[in-house]
């Protein structure tokens, strides 16, 4: 995950991405601080996916490919057209998983990015070295369980390794 630093440009102000690709070629993540108003039954609707009752939450993932959606979702139990990203973490683009994993008796937790980040080659790692982003672990309580409004803070801390109440509201000073 990365994690923006607080003195990160406006463009990453406060974003916490998930990486899913990185590499020669470039890379690709989502933003997972940026809800949308849209309900997720909602969203998947107005993508053609039929899902009642389906729960989860629905971001702006990014500002490439917005009329897209990928899902990012948890459990062990993940289709053939996904691709695990951690630990009891996956991510999918196909509309028949996307329908069948909120459909099916035990949903999984499920966040909906509309869209994703991009990166040409060596451009993340040229930001990285800029220090506008930290890099931290893959954290499923951020992606899924965090409220949006405090997962940068919370992941802010664990990159950091302080507890998120003691963080509270301070200005990290630039060294």
């Amino acid at each position: 995950m990365l994690i923006a630093s607080p003195d990160a440009p406006l463009r990453a102000r406060r974003s916490v991405i998930l990486v899913a690709v990185h590499g020669e070629g470039g890379s690709l993540g989502f933003v997972l601080n940026r809800p949308l108003s849209l309900p997720l039954e909602e969203s998947l609707a107005s993508l053609g996916i039929r899902a009642p009752g389906a729960r989860g939450k629905t971001c702006r993932g990014g500002t490439t490919g917005p009329d897209g959606a990928w899902l990012l979702f948890d459990g062990e139990d993940a289709p053939e057209d996904s691709c695990q990203l951690g630990p009891n973490v996956h991510v999918t683009a196909s509309a028949e998983a996307t329908e069948t994993l909120l459909t099916r008796c035990v949903a999984p937790r499920a966040l909906l990015c509309r869209g994703h980040r991009a990166w040409e080659a060596g451009e993340l790692n040229g930001e990285i070295e800029a220090g506008i982003w930290f890099v931290a672990p893959l954290d499923p309580q951020v992606i899924f369980d965090a409220p949006f409004e405090r997962r940068w803070q919370h992941a802010l801390c664990g990159a950091l390794g302080v507890n998120a109440p003691w963080l509270g509201n301070f200005r990290i000073a630039s060294a």
